[in-house]
């Protein structure tokens, strides 16, 4: 089998993350990642000096209870998470986001349990997620319990 072009990841990846991407194709994604940079955990497609966190997250559904994450890959430095109400989380990283070489992808809609999440820019130290019910449709219920080894990346680049 021959080596996928590192070109050819970075487009598969912005086209597959767009339409969403389940927990076992993220798995592979972040693998190929790995893989396409000869093991080292980042890919070999993005500039040198990026930064990369990759987790699954998990929340329990439990008011006050942070997700957790499995951490797949982290060049980006400590990431903790804090609860601040219903389906509405902080993930924290001293100094780490700027919102001009900020990147970050997630898994999409579920729409078997009609649920989603979004993560959005706070500020240089913060990123808010939020977790949420859509079956009331038009209206979108934050929610505890909706992170399920749900993936994440986030690009920090040079």
């Amino acid at each position: 089998m021959s080596a996928i072009p590192a070109q050819t990841l970075l487009d598969e990846s912005k086209c597959y993350l767009c339409y969403g991407v389940s927990q076992a194709d993220a798995l592979k994604l972040a693998l190929l990642n790995r893989i396409a940079a000869g093991g080292s955990g980042g890919a070999a497609f993005l500039p040198s000096g990026t930064k990369v966190y990759q987790a699954l997250l998990s929340q329990t559904g439990n008011p006050g209870d942070a997700p957790t994450a499995v951490v797949l890959t982290n060049t980006l430095g400590t990431v903790t998470y804090t609860y601040g109400g219903a389906g509405g989380y902080e993930i924290h990283c001293t100094g780490a986001f700027d919102l001009n070489k900020l990147g970050v992808l997630v898994e999409q809609t579920n729409w078997q349990n009609l649920t989603g999440w979004q993560v959005t820019f706070q500020d240089a130290n913060t990123l808010a997620l939020t977790s949420y019910d859509i079956s009331p449709f038009p209206a979108i219920v934050p929610q505890d319990g909706v992170l399920n080894n749900s993936f994440i990346q986030i690009l920090v680049f040079p």
